[in-house]
């Protein structure tokens, strides 16, 4: 059995096609997707799957006409949404029992396989959309899946069980996030236990103050000054995604540079959640479920896209983007990546300069000319 490549070699390559809109296609030679893009979040088409490739739809000689040559019928279609058949378990299910798939009733192959295919995943869902419908979620598990057998140039089908694993890795990202968020958010906020009553109702208070009119995505929470930047934001990217040079956000670096709006939209919904454990006064532990949180992080998201879509806004938004990525990448220590930028050649700093000097000239030009 051929080794896998290491993991190195396929982390920083994105999917040329992820944020294009569009459908999954087939590749001609492996039978999976070629270029899947990832859907965005609440759209309503879906992904059409397991479509056999052009070329082998018709038997040779099939296309010829008045023949007297017998040709033989082509193979049926493989119905649609489904994957080529999978051969790589090591045991075999017992009829009617329910026990849970492991990873271990694979080979290595395949268990290093979707053990790449969950790391992809979860990054695909900490940027793009961590609430994805059924349909856009089957689109991330092929888009996941796809990449690793495009990387390591292997002919893999995955089956429901290869899909249900990577699924549960998904899952439980938003946990982590939020225990990862819980005490960034106490410490900033000041929420303390006590069993005096009126130190409760000013804890209770503080926390409405907050959730209002989503005050806690401000730098300074009282006078409301410094929109998106609260410190909780990039302490949270640090410990979650730039924890060291070897963190999802580093090896996967071309997915979170800059800082995505969904990643920020979901950082934002899980302080929310830490704080809405404060509303009664005292710690009280608070689901953190799509069914309960799904729209407040819609209302975050909505809430950074209309910044962006701001006159003087965008430019200022994108520009926290970027520096949140870099503090973020300097926290880890990933030395790599500073060198990257530095040899990244002219800047818009530059650009402006030049245009601000080929103004200069034409004005000189035009005095000459009056001259």
């Amino acid at each position: 059995m051929a080794p896998v490549p290491p993991l190195r070699s396929i982390m920083n390559t994105r999917s040329p096609g992820l944020h294009d809109h569009q459908s999954l296609e087939l590749s001609s030679s492996t039978g999976m997707p070629s270029s899947p893009s990832v859907h965005a979040a609440h759209r309503t088409h879906g992904v059409t799957m397991g479509e056999r490739p052009a070329s082998d739809r018709h038997a040779p000689g099939s296309h010829l006409v008045h023949t007297q040559q017998h040709t033989p019928p082509s193979e049926p279609e493989a119905p649609p949404n489904r994957l080529p058949p999978v051969v790589h378990r090591t045991s075999t299910p017992i009829p009617g029992c329910r026990s849970k798939v492991k990873l271990t009733d694979f080979d290595a192959e395949y268990h290093a396989t979707i053990n790449l295919a969950c790391q992809f995943y979860r990054v695909i869902l900490c940027t793009e959309d961590p609430f994805p419908l059924d349909h856009d979620q089957d689109g991330y598990l092929h888009e996941a899946w796809s990449l690793v057998c495009k990387e390591h140039q292997v002919e893999l089908g995955a089956d429901s069980a290869a899909f249900n694993l990577i699924r549960q890795c998904g899952s439980q990202v938003h946990g982590e996030v939020k225990r990862n968020t819980r005490p960034v958010a106490t410490l900033h906020y000041g929420f303390s236990s006590s069993p005096d009553s009126a130190h409760r109702s000013q804890m209770a208070t503080l926390a409405q103050t907050l959730t209002n009119k989503h005050t806690l995505v401000y730098r300074d929470h009282e006078a409301r000054k410094g929109l998106f930047e609260t410190p909780c934001l990039i302490h949270i990217l640090q410990t979650q995604w730039f924890a060291d040079p070897h963190d999802e956000g580093v090896a996967f670096h071309l997915y979170f540079n800059p800082i995505p709006l969904p990643t920020m939209a979901l950082v934002f919904m899980a302080i929310e959640n830490c704080i809405d454990e404060w509303k009664d006064g005292q710690l009280k532990a608070v689901d953190f479920t799509e069914k309960s949180y799904c729209e407040k992080y819609l209302a975050h998201l909505t809430n950074l896209k209309g910044w962006r879509g701001h006159a003087q806004g965008k430019h200022l938004l994108v520009r926290m983007q970027k520096r949140l990525h870099d503090e973020a990448c300097t926290h880890s220590g990933a030395g790599v990546l500073q060198e990257e930028r530095q040899l990244s050649g002219l800047t818009n700093d530059d650009f402006d300069e030049a245009a601000r000097e080929a103004a200069g000239d034409s004005e000189e030009e035009r005095e000459a000319a009056h001259a």
